[in-house]
């Protein structure tokens, strides 16, 4: 984790903060955040990038799409399900709009949102 700062560091005062670089390296703090059992912590970060990535990438980039994707799991993962339900409505439209209603990434979302309503 030391790691991904001091390259979120470098990369911030190189290329800048709204650099598809940064804001990878960002994602994967986020990642490994709620990995490492911190789910409310990574819910904040996701919140802050995927506002980041929706102004820089827009709303329909993968990467927005993916960061949406991860709040989801991240909230589920809190026990926030209003918020892991939203973003994975909006991952299952985006994924469904871009690959089709029968693709694996459709069909997931879906499959999570349908878990969260049996909660």
């Amino acid at each position: 984790m030391e790691l991904f700062a001091a390259q979120l560091a470098d990369r911030i005062r190189v290329k800048g903060p709204g650099h598809p670089g940064v804001l990878s390296t960002r994602f994967q703090i986020a990642v490994w955040t709620s990995n490492a059992g911190d789910p409310v912590r990574a819910i904040e970060l996701f919140t802050q990038l995927l506002a980041d990535s929706i102004r820089v990438l827009g709303e329909h980039h993968p990467h927005t799409v993916a960061t949406g994707y991860r709040l989801g799991l991240s909230a589920r993962a809190a026990g926030r399900l209003d918020l892991a339900a939203e973003q994975f409505a909006v991952t299952h439209d985006e994924w469904t709009n871009r690959f089709g209603p029968d693709s694996p990434q459709a069909r997931k979302a879906g499959e999570l949102i349908y878990r969260i309503k049996a909660e």
